[in-house]
């Protein structure tokens, strides 16, 4: 249990149960509970304060809809995130990490690399109104239009005002709550003696 919470310092109730599941154990949630109100009190007043305003959100079925987005977070360390996903399967169609996430260039080549693997293509793409999102509009357009004429003058990409590109801001809300305290304390841990001024540290991760 000790290993599990330093590995995933925010996991509640049920995501830790499901580790110990992964993991060949089965542990009762009571169990899990008990431990975390006696030796985590202040977490679990946390976790009960939080209020969560529940939002719908609709994909007619598999490929219909891509998300992308970026994530921003670990920039302090010089590793920027992307990924792009389909929420009917909830599948990660990507998740890269590099120095820069707001190249255009470079998330379009993040999409072309996705439709070469798979051999198919989404109906629409949807993404956050950023300027880095610029190319993937336009070429997801262009192959679209190229495969269907009767779409020739649309511009096959949704643009969503900011918070509201859901599928994305879940999984990164996952990735923080689940992962990032623990990332970060590795990275801080001077041990490790991490820096994103040494090209050798951080091109790890990159490569």
């Amino acid at each position: 249990m000790i290993d599990l919470r330093q590995r995933y310092p925010s996991a509640g109730y049920g995501r830790i149960k499901k580790i110990f599941r992964q993991r060949g154990k089965e542990v009762t949630r009571r169990v899990i509970i008990n431990y975390m109100h006696h030796y985590e009190p202040d977490l679990v007043k946390k976790r009960v304060r939080r209020h969560l305003k529940r939002r719908r959100f609709w994909a007619a079925g598999v490929n219909d809809l891509y998300c992308i987005d970026q994530h921003d977070k670990l920039k302090i360390h010089g590793l920027a995130l992307h990924t792009g996903l389909d929420p009917f399967t909830g599948k990660f169609k990507w998740l890269r990490v590099w120095w820069t996430n707001s190249n255009p260039r470079l998330i379009f080549r993040y999409y072309l690399d996705c439709i070469k693997k798979d051999g198919y293509i989404p109906l629409v793409i949807q993404s956050d109104p950023g300027a880095e999102n610029f190319c993937i509009a336009k070429g997801h357009s262009f192959i679209r239009q190229s495969l269907d004429p009767d779409l020739v003058g649309t511009l096959q990409h949704r643009y969503m005002k900011e918070k509201n590109n859901l599928p994305p801001e879940i999984a990164w809300s996952n990735l923080r709550r689940n992962f990032m305290e623990g990332i970060e304390e590795i990275l801080s841990n001077p041990s490790v003696n991490y820096s994103c001024q040494n090209p050798l540290k951080y091109n790890v991760f990159k490569w």
